[in-house]
């Protein structure tokens, strides 16, 4: 008679990786890879997966629950998904008046996030001298 011997195969898992474009960005980040097999014998270090995005600092992958991922254990089943953490680089913004008499209310110096909207002021009232001159745009060295 006829004899039949089974065959097993692991089951291979995903590994997603998503950028997460935030709302601060006006495009989607780079990721290593869109996504990585893996089975149960496999042991990931994700320390070798970083993605990118001009401005920002990425900080490491995190699961749907918002916790740090840092590499998947041999003996874990099931697809995955982790999304990229951003952390904004802070931009120091100084003004300076480029006026030959004094300015009032000149804006204090702030530390912002790289995308942040400055809301700058646009009627800064003048001391002494007002009569001469008033207030036009404001520009930047960088």
């Amino acid at each position: 008679g006829l004899q039949f011997t089974s065959n097993y195969v692991e089951i291979e898992y995903i590994i997603y990786f998503r950028g997460e474009k935030q709302d601060y960005m006006p495009s989607h980040p780079t990721v290593p890879v869109s996504y990585l097999k893996y089975t149960v014998n496999d042991a990931v270090d994700l320390g070798n997966y970083t993605a990118f995005y001009p401005n920002c600092d990425f900080e490491g992958w995190v699961n749907a629950n918002g916790e740090a991922v840092t590499n998947i254990s041999a003996g874990t089943v099931g697809d995955i998904q982790l999304s990229a953490k951003w952390e904004q680089h802070k931009v120091n913004v100084r003004y300076v008046s480029n006026a030959s008499d004094d300015v009032n209310n000149l804006p204090e110096n702030h530390i912002f996030n790289y995308y942040d909207i400055l809301d700058l002021p646009m009627d800064l009232p003048r001391k002494g001298n007002s009569y001469r001159r008033v207030f036009d745009y404001w520009w930047t060295l960088y």
